[in-house]
């Protein structure tokens, strides 16, 4: 067999080659061709096969590193680079928190401070509505009550916290009335706050609006402070007699954390209105 000069430099029978000559010509050819390949055997899934030397046909199968498997598995989940720089995956997180960064990696956390989230919305209607099962994870708490009306004119609206009715609720309220000099009264050991103590409210008004702040709701040593705001229309009033109230309240009952509120009328059943509860650091 002569041994012309091909791409890869194997000896190749031709035709001038006698019968007898071929078995051990296609050998050498064979083995030649094997001995060539040899680098493109093996490797696992998901490897890629690139150059291991410059020299001809040195081949390695290797991770591909310019692709990635993707670690993902559920919609909301983030790639982040782990030790090696090897992606990972950090699953979503619950709603409300935030993304930061603890022992060097990402990971979602509730906030520590400067954040509201909203923990329920709840329709008023009947006699009560209680808002139950309150978050301990926050600081504070912001209740919200917007737009209540109810059956009865000339009522008050309270809140009552753990549904404690012992006289454990004192106040101070300042009321300023369209057309009329500022007005203030306090209260003691009474069974609810009180949020329109100067004026009772009218039922047919559907654009009051109270926010009530209950700071360190988890204090067990010492009594609470809270605060709130309001805007409704005076009861049995006309038009145009709208109140501004605020005031300080001040819950005695120590060695409990808050955990549930209680929404109510002095007299009648709600017909309307909504109360958002929010968690605050």
């Amino acid at each position: 067999m002569s041994n012309p000069t091909s791409n890869y430099g194997w000896q190749m029978p031709t035709a001038t080659d006698l019968v007898t000559d071929l078995p051990a010509d296609f050998e050498v050819f064979g083995q030649a061709v094997d001995t060539a390949l040899m680098d493109l055997k093996g490797g696992t899934t998901g490897q890629v096969l690139k150059k291991n030397t410059n020299a001809d046909m040195d081949f390695v199968w290797g991770a591909d590193a310019a692709g990635m498997t993707n670690p993902m598995t559920t919609t909301g989940d983030i790639i982040y680079s782990s030790s090696g720089s090897t992606p990972a995956r950090l699953g979503i997180g619950s709603s409300g928190q935030v993304l930061n960064v603890a022992s060097g990696i990402p990971a979602w956390a509730t906030p520590s401070s400067g954040s509201m989230t909203l923990l329920s919305t709840t329709s008023l209607s009947g006699a009560s509505v209680t808002l139950s099962s309150i978050s301990q994870s926050y600081r504070d708490l912001r209740l919200e009550i917007k737009d209540p009306t109810f059956s009865t004119n000339n009522s008050s609206i309270l809140v009552r916290v753990n549904a404690d009715t012992g006289n454990n609720y004192d106040s101070f309220n300042g009321t300023s009335q369209v057309g009329v000099a500022n007005s203030y009264t306090g209260a003691q050991s009474e069974s609810s706050f009180n949020l329109t103590r100067q004026y009772d409210m009218q039922n047919t008004s559907t654009d009051a609006a109270f926010m009530c702040n209950f700071y360190d709701y988890k204090d067990t040593t010492s009594i609470r402070l809270n605060n709130y705001m309001g805007s409704y229309q005076k009861g049995s009033s006309t038009a145009g007699d709208r109140i501004l109230g605020t005031g300080q309240l001040y819950y005695k009952n120590v060695g409990t954390t808050i955990s549930s509120m209680t929404i109510l009328m002095s007299a009648g059943t709600f017909s309307t209105g909504t109360a958002y509860l929010y968690g605050v650091n």
